[in-house]
């Protein structure tokens, strides 16, 4: 857990300087107008700071459990944007990424060993840029005039042999959902 040693130092400071404005010593002096108010300001804003540091602490905890690259900087990607600290609308979406996060880390470091089907379902989608081909041509239509721009699409022989890998991949991820009880 983050400590909250310095929030309640930087607190008490604030509240001794608050005392000093609101209740200073003889002969009485009055207060300059919104000094109070901006200690009680500093006051709530060092809390804030603190619990927005306290939940991305607690999120960046989980950070040492994941066993992927891609999951721990997603993790801290995902940290650094979140700049909240609602507990609805910040921290449990947060949360529930991390732990989500967290599952499936060590599902996928489960079934990628290489060879197997999980491993070649995403080197395969990987590898020939599905994605990327997918985004270029999925809103056009065949236009004979520009068959030269699709000389490198695999045949479809090659592209069914990619979906049965594919389907393999998916068979074995959904089947390790259900062991684990999460399907």
């Amino acid at each position: 857990m983050l400590s909250n040693a310095r929030l309640l130092a930087s607190l008490d400071m604030l509240e001794y300087y608050f005392g000093k404005v609101t209740n200073p010593p003889a002969p009485p002096a009055k207060p300059e107008p919104g000094q109070p108010s901006q200690f009680c300001k500093y006051a709530a804003l060092e809390l804030c700071g603190w619990i927005e540091e306290a939940q991305d602490h607690i999120a960046g905890l989980f950070a040492a459990s994941l066993k992927t690259v891609e999951c721990k900087s997603r993790l801290t990607e995902l940290i650094e944007k979140n700049y909240g600290f609602d507990m609805y609308q910040n921290f449990m979406p947060m949360m529930a990424f991390v732990i989500g996060m967290e599952r499936y880390d060590l599902l996928i470091s489960d079934l990628r060993s290489p060879g197997s089907p999980f491993y070649i379902l995403e080197s395969t989608i990987q590898s020939n840029q599905y994605k990327k081909l997918r985004n270029t041509h999925a809103h056009t239509h065949f236009n004979e005039a520009e068959v030269k721009k699709l000389t490198h699409l695999n045949s479809p022989a090659v592209v069914k042999k990619h979906a049965e890998c594919i389907y393999k991949g998916f068979d074995v991820l959904v089947s390790e959902l259900k062991i684990r009880n999460l399907l």
